[in-house]
C-alpha cells in the first residue's frame, strides 16, 4: 500500500470514530453490496441500509443489517467493532 493510502486510510479511520464518539452516523459505500444506496454505521455497533428519497433530500431506511451481514462488511472493509452506545 501506498504511503498516501496509509494516511489517507488512517484519518478516515480517525473520522470514523469521532463521528461515532460524537452520537453520529458514519456512511459506508459498498457498491457491491448494496449498489442502490449506502451503508451507515452507528454507535451501538448496527448497520441499516440507507437509499436517497425520490428529490435526494432525505435518506430513507431500507433495512437493519444481519449480524452476519455487518461482520461481512467489517471484515472486508478492516473495519473495527466499537460500541459507543
Amino acid at each position: 500500500m501506498h504511503q498516501d493510502e496509509i494516511r489517507l486510510n488512517q484519518k478516515l479511520e480517525e473520522l470514523r470514530l469521532t463521528t461515532l464518539e460524537s452520537g453520529s452516523a458514519f456512511m459506508i459505500r459498498d457498491t457491491e453490496f448494496f449498489a442502490d444506496g449506502f451503508i451507515n454505521e452507528y454507535p451501538d455497533g448496527s448497520m441499516k441500509l440507507m437509499q436517497l428519497s425520490e428529490d435526494q433530500r432525505f435518506a430513507i431506511e431500507i433495512r437493519t443489517l444481519t449480524i452476519s451481514e455487518v461482520a461481512q462488511i467489517r471484515k472486508k472493509h478492516g473495519i473495527a467493532g466499537v460500541l459507543y452506545a
